[in-house]
């Protein structure tokens, strides 16, 4: 799609954003995770695999990383 490898593409990606798809692909979902949860519509479990996280200790890594709060004030 971008007249370009994959490889180049990541390495232009992480030079212009500085993170990695991997890192932006988590800080989205982590957004929406987020969102869901402070709506009530959602449990932080629901909200993590909506988002597509299957492994709620992973899930947990990853949005503390992107949120400065605890998990636990949703539980």
């Amino acid at each position: 799609m971008c007249c370009m490898s994959e490889s180049n593409f990541r390495k232009l990606f992480k030079e212009y954003t500085g993170k990695s798809l991997i890192e932006h692909r988590n800080f989205i979902r982590i957004s929406q995770a987020h969102k869901m949860i402070n709506s009530g519509e959602y449990t932080v479990q629901e909200a993590a695999y909506l988002t597509g996280f299957n492994n709620m200790s992973f899930f947990y890594e990853v949005y503390k990383k992107y949120v400065t709060y605890s998990l636990n004030c949703f539980n």
